[in-house]
């Protein structure tokens, strides 16, 4: 992995963002203020004023929302004397504490919203190949296998994330994740 450098800057016309960086950026966003905050949304600013595109796929955005519900829904049942197992459960086991979570939790797809929008993250997705989206989704899982069968340190979601950004046409990939330690496939920055 390749700390993200100033010499970096202007290299780059796009990188993929991994849902790590997505989620550290919400934190920033609702205020927490760290110093690996401050660093991480100040080399973000850098490489939009360096006119690099920061990408995200729906991966990213489906990783956050789960994330961010499974850490609100904790926290939620704790209150209302609930065990949490996991978010499905709640769902089917007890639905009217279910339905009053997601009525108090909606302003979630709003604070993605403007943090896509101040980022200016664009949503990438291999659609310019001309192939049906049966033969993209294919490809895109089979990359995804043989990513994780070349580094099987990767998860899933992991191996995913690197073959969207490479049938994407994307060669340059950040993220916080140390398991992208040794992946050779295509550039890992990280920001230290």
């Amino acid at each position: 992995m390749i700390p993200l450098s100033a010499k970096a800057l202007g290299k780059f016309s796009k990188i993929y963002c991994d849902t790590n960086i997505l989620r550290r950026l919400h934190g920033y966003y609702q205020g927490t203020s760290t110093p690996f905050l401050e660093n991480l949304n100040q080399w973000c600013e850098e490489l939009l004023a360096n006119d690099t595109d920061l990408c995200i796929s729906v991966l990213c955005l489906s990783e956050f929302l789960h994330s961010f519900f499974v850490s609100r829904a904790k926290k939620f049942c704790e209150k209302k004397a609930v065990n949490f197992n996991d978010l499905k459960k709640f769902k089917t086991k007890h639905k009217r504490l279910y339905r009053e979570f997601m009525r108090e939790n909606l302003d979630i797809y709003k604070q993605l919203d403007e943090i896509i929008a101040s980022y200016s993250f664009k949503l990438v997705y291999p659609t310019d190949c001309n192939r049906p989206v049966e033969e993209i989704n294919t490809m895109i899982a089979t990359g995804a296998t043989d990513f994780h069968k070349k580094y099987p340190v990767l998860d899933a979601a992991d191996s995913f994330h690197l073959s969207i950004a490479v049938y994407s046409g994307i060669r340059d990939f950040l993220t916080l994740d140390n398991d992208f330690e040794g992946v050779s496939d295509i550039n890992i920055y990280t920001i230290s």
